[in-house]
């Protein structure tokens, strides 16, 4: 088995997105559009190129993802309480739903 940094980018990509559309193959109750943005959510999360993704995040839902994996969530949600949105963060583009 190759080590992760041996792993192309599009390996990576192709190997993922193969997971889901066995696993969607198996299960025929998802609509299109949401296997599209789930898979986009796979594919886009580790954020930067330079973190090993294979495209930067261009959905909410990556965004979102990549953020809380990078433990971001509590920076931009710092001082908000639960239930409410936060600011506007430049580095999301937008704000969160806490």
């Amino acid at each position: 088995m190759k080590e992760i940094d041996e792993i192309s980018k599009e390996e990576f990509k192709s190997n993922e997105v193969k997971v889901l559309n066995d696993y969607f193959f198996k299960n025929d109750h998802f609509v299109e559009k949401f296997k599209e943005r789930i898979k986009g959510v796979i594919v886009q999360h580790h954020g930067k190129l330079e973190y090993g993704s294979p495209i930067q995040p261009r959905s909410e839902e990556s965004y979102i993802v990549h953020y809380a994996a990078m433990n971001k969530i509590k920076i931009v949600g710092e001082g908000v309480p639960e239930g409410e949105w936060s600011r506007y963060d430049n580095r999301i583009k937008g704000k969160l739903y806490l």
